[in-house]
């Protein structure tokens, strides 16, 4: 689950920044038609990043409304970065940094390891 789940918010995260990126390279254009729909793509890039936080905050086992601090840009993102993880197992509540609960020893979102392969 927290694999999927920060798959999830990398995607959409890059998808709605490149957005907003192209979204005010196309804004700086001298030229009006060239303007037409940025500011629709700035938007719907804020959105998708908003949403990236989200699905980032649910990995990290909070409220999916940490995704609102998305309104802040960077500064949100760093904050939600900083907070505590929740165990997705026996929802303790973990230091930012750690990798494993004390509690039940299950893997927090910054602890996740892909499975050895299986031979």
């Amino acid at each position: 689950m927290i694999r999927n789940l920060n798959i999830v918010s990398l995607i959409v995260g890059v998808i709605g920044i490149s957005l907003q990126a192209y979204a005010y390279r196309k804004n700086q254009a001298d030229w009006l038609p060239e303007r037409e729909g940025a500011d629709t793509l700035l938007k719907v890039g804020a959105v998708l990043v908003i949403i990236a936080l989200g699905v980032y905050a649910r990995m990290k086992g909070r409220n999916i409304l940490f995704g609102l601090l998305g309104l802040l840009s960077i500064i949100g993102l760093l904050g939600l970065l900083f907070q505590q993880s929740k165990c997705h197992h026996c929802k303790r509540m973990n230091a930012w940094n750690t990798k494993e609960c004390p509690d039940c020893g299950a893997p927090t979102a910054l602890g996740w390891k892909p499975p050895p392969d299986e031979e």
